[in-house]
């Protein structure tokens, strides 16, 4: 289905509408972002068994919908995250509705962030920002629309590079 999609004229509208109304994966679930915050664990423990505990930064290829992988990130313990798609695909609120889903497990205690601290940075970023791009932005997240062959990063400024559901799209 993403190959036929993808040779349609503007190919994530197709697939937008497809997500929304065919599978319904567009929707903002705890159990959605309990899903990726174990891939999220997952990278962070790979990074850390690997004898790395220096502070971190990471890339992720193919933000999607929603930033819940770099907001995952960011809530264990990276230092910068840079997160880029080649079409984009993040709405407006699409930030802010992942930040206070992640929030509300927080509270919750259905997740534990790497300290105090980056809660209460995430709460204040909803509190305060502007708009999507500065609530990551406080959180040194920063969104790119971009071909990731050829971002506008310096070489060896990335630790950790990954990717979760994204080679159905290339």
């Amino acid at each position: 289905v993403q190959g036929g999609l993808s040779k349609l004229p503007q190919p994530w509208r197709w697939n937008k509408l497809f997500q929304r109304h065919v599978t319904r994966r567009l929707r903002m679930t705890d159990n959605r972002v309990i899903g990726k915050w174990d891939q999220c664990r997952r990278h962070w423990q790979h990074w850390r068994e690997h004898g790395e505990s220096r502070p971190m930064t990471a890339l992720e290829l193919g933000t999607g919908w929603y930033p819940v992988v770099p907001v995952g990130m960011f809530l264990l313990g990276a230092e910068r995250v840079c997160t880029v798609d080649i079409a984009g695909l993040m709405e407006h609120d699409a930030a802010r509705l992942t930040a206070e889903r992640y929030l509300s497990l927080l509270d919750a205690g259905r997740l534990v962030a790497a300290d105090t601290t980056r809660i209460e940075r995430l709460r204040t970023a909803i509190a305060q920002a502007d708009d999507g791009v500065d609530l990551l932005a406080r959180l040194g997240i920063e969104s790119l629309v971009a071909d990731a062959a050829r971002l506008p990063l310096q070489v060896e400024s990335i630790d950790l590079f990954v990717s979760n559901n994204t080679l159905e799209h290339i």
